[in-house]
């Protein structure tokens, strides 16, 4: 009610502005916005925060199976930055037993150090994961199916690890959801919203594989197999 009525008060007092006022206010903001945004510094980076051209920049923008582009506002810069979907290396062993114990505390469960840590994550809402119409026994089923098939791989335990929980509502009752304590998982792997959601799979070594932005169960369950084969 207040917004209504304030808006309607500015509305009407903008009438009785002299038409050349109203000329010269505009152009006095428009003036200060321009000046505002000129300030602001263009920066084009790589994942390592280095900084790169924009020819380099551009050269991944066809290939959004390998690369992403981020845009990021700051109050002194605007950023553009490339990343690579496809991350891998290793945690140092107390990153790992931050992890587990992070991890442990927030689903309340028990961890084996032999067991392989999956991990689905979920930034905040965006444009790519608040578009779905699936329903909630149809969410339920696939959620299902899914671990059913990845518990069957190896063993493991999977965590659907959440920075920010808007838009997660329509999972309430179907997929069990938990926060991500002290941005834990976001500071060591996710540092910047990667649309849709990422995954990433920590085996016993420490060794992980991570991967930025929307992706498939199957894609998962590659990574597991493929890292299981090796150990």
């Amino acid at each position: 009610m207040c917004a209504t009525y304030g808006t309607a008060l500015q509305n009407t007092h903008s009438k009785h502005l002299p038409h050349m006022q109203k000329i010269l206010l505009f152009i006095f903001l428009f003036g200060a916005f321009s000046s505002f945004s000129q300030q602001k510094q263009v920066l084009f980076l790589n994942e390592n925060n280095q900084s790169i051209s924009k020819k380099e920049y551009r050269k991944g923008e066809k290939d959004n199976s390998a690369f992403l582009h981020i845009q990021h506002e700051t109050d002194s810069s605007l950023e553009f930055r490339i990343v690579r979907r496809d991350n891998r290396g290793k945690l140092s062993r107390e990153n790992l037993r931050l992890i587990r114990t992070g991890l442990e505390a927030t689903a309340q469960v028990s961890i084996d150090s032999n067991q392989i840590l999956v991990i689905d994550y979920y930034p905040g809402k965006d444009m790519c994961n608040s578009s779905s119409s699936q329903t909630p026994t149809y969410l339920r089923k696939r959620y299902r199916e899914y671990i059913k098939e990845l518990y069957g791989i190896a063993p493991l335990q999977q965590f659907n690890i959440y920075s920010d929980s808007s838009g997660l509502s329509r999972y309430y009752g179907v997929v069990p959801w938990y926060a991500d304590l002290n941005d834990q998982i976001k500071k060591t792997f996710f540092p910047y919203h990667y649309p849709c959601g990422s995954f990433v799979v920590i085996y016993p070594s420490g060794f992980y594989h991570a991967y930025f932005g929307e992706y498939s169960t199957r894609q998962v369950f590659e990574a597991v197999r493929a890292e299981t084969r090796k150990e």
